[in-house]
């Protein structure tokens, strides 16, 4: 017979989920979280998922309980800090305070929810759905004359309407297309990724985006993990064609030639020379070296960059264009945001958390496999963009997908048919839901 505790755990913990899923379709089809309401929308979800989880999981055994893992500690130790520092900075944190504070626990939620096959493949097919609905957007605004997406421009921070940001999302919804592609169990869910995939790449070519070099590199390294896992000899020869093509790359950023080559080759597609933007974003990043420097020990708190960065402008403008003297809306540089806005104690918390979702990296499934693609590549925009920190519909995905990786992280896999009781989540595994078993030319999938 069911206890009541045990029934009242398993509708919080389904509750829970049903949130998560709101969470994770409220960024996207939000454009952002930009339009009035949108943002607070995308922080109402986040904490109700949290909170939702949280109590599911304080009717849980104490080994189930969700700070039993280093991920959890580091996270929560995170949000800790969080919360000092929106508590000791000037009035005005809290908005953006409460975002992150959202999206933190909406990643600890998914850690301890998508566990089980059957959810991590329901998990994974909601991210197509939406990337595909969003992919079918993006085709009806071209046909209507423009690609980007449409929201008020007077904005703060962190939306879609400037086709940067919305370089942010494609950057993490493209591995999504490659999982589909792969693992997709029927013809029409592998032909519903590659379209959707093909319409978000072709966008990335009219978005003036300084991430599409990363976007692209996302969608070819969750590729070439996939072509791995089926054959070695093929995905060891598509690995070398990833490092030839980043070394080329690379090539071309270091040097004078490479430069003006890129500038020849996305002639149509950008507003401005490599090496105008270069010398641009050095500026801002004097700024913002400047401005952690002088931040308080908590960071001037969530949200106050804004606020704080205009005291560091060199003393007089280069011309009347001088991107230091227009309004700068976030630092361009993940790291240097939050080490502004959280101090570097904040930074360093940070930084753990990546490292310990990228340990779990080696024991993922195929659909943890491609979302660690894209949050590496994500991650390395952050030197120059701001997308998992700033940009809310991004931050949404970038968050839930640590926590997704994280979910697999430590403790021995659940082998099929063996149940795992306790922890919320740990449903009866079924591996077949979200891989295809054994393949030609390859061995069987987890």
């Amino acid at each position: 017979m069911t206890s009541p505790d045990h029934a009242l755990r398993g509708a919080l913990e389904r509750a829970a989920l049903a949130a998560l899923f709101a969470f994770v379709a409220w960024g996207p089809l939000a454009q952002g979280s930009t339009f009035p309401g949108g943002r607070a929308g995308l922080t109402v979800l986040g904490l109700l998922t949290g909170g939702l989880y949280l109590a599911a999981s304080a009717l849980s055994p104490a080994p189930a309980r969700p700070w039993r893992s280093p991920w959890a500690l580091c996270l929560w130790a995170l949000l800790g800090w969080l919360t000092l520092s929106v508590l000791r900075a000037p009035a005005g944190a809290a908005p953006q305070g409460l975002l992150l504070a959202g999206v933190m626990l909406a990643a600890l939620s998914a850690r301890g929810l998508l566990v089980s096959a059957r959810r991590r493949a329901a998990f994974g097919a909601w991210l197509l759905g939406l990337t595909v609905l969003m992919a079918a957007y993006v085709a009806a605004q071209h046909l209507g004359g423009g690609w980007t997406l449409q929201v008020d421009p007077d904005t703060l921070s962190g939306t879609y309407y400037h086709p940067s940001h919305y370089t942010g999302w494609v950057t993490l919804a493209l591995p999504v297309c490659v999982w589909a592609v792969f693992q997709g169990p029927q013809w029409w869910v592998r032909a519903a990724g590659l379209s959707a995939g093909v319409i978000l790449t072709g966008s990335l070519l009219h978005t003036n985006s300084s991430s599409l070099p990363t976007a692209l590199l996302a969608a070819a390294l969750a590729g070439v993990l996939a072509i791995w896992r089926r054959h070695r000899l093929l995905g060891s020869l598509a690995a070398a064609a990833l490092l030839a093509g980043v070394g080329a790359g690379v090539w071309l950023l270091a040097t004078p030639p490479g430069r003006h080559a890129l500038d020849d080759l996305m002639g149509g597609i950008q507003t401005k020379s490599v090496d105008r933007f270069l010398v641009e974003r050095g500026k801002l990043w004097t700024m913002d070296a400047q401005a952690a420097q002088a931040a308080p020990v908590t960071g001037v708190g969530p949200g106050n960059f804004v606020s704080f960065i205009p005291r560091f402008r060199p003393e007089r403008a280069e011309g009347p264009y001088d991107l230091a003297f227009n309004f700068v809306n976030y630092a361009h540089n993940d790291y240097y945001q939050l080490a502004i806005e959280l101090g570097w104690t904040g930074l360093a918390l940070y930084a753990a958390l990546l490292l310990l979702t990228l340990a779990a990296a080696p024991r993922q499934d195929p659909l943890g496999a491609s979302v660690t693609a894209g949050l590496v590549a994500l991650w390395i925009s952050g030197l120059w963009d701001a997308h998992a920190t700033v940009v809310p519909g991004t931050m949404a995905w970038a968050w839930v997908a640590c926590g997704l990786i994280a979910a697999r992280a430590w403790g021995p896999l659940p082998a099929p048919g063996a149940a795992r009781d306790g922890r919320p989540g740990a449903l009866t595994p079924d591996p077949g839901l979200i891989t295809l078993g054994s393949v030609p030319g390859g061995k069987a999938h987890e």
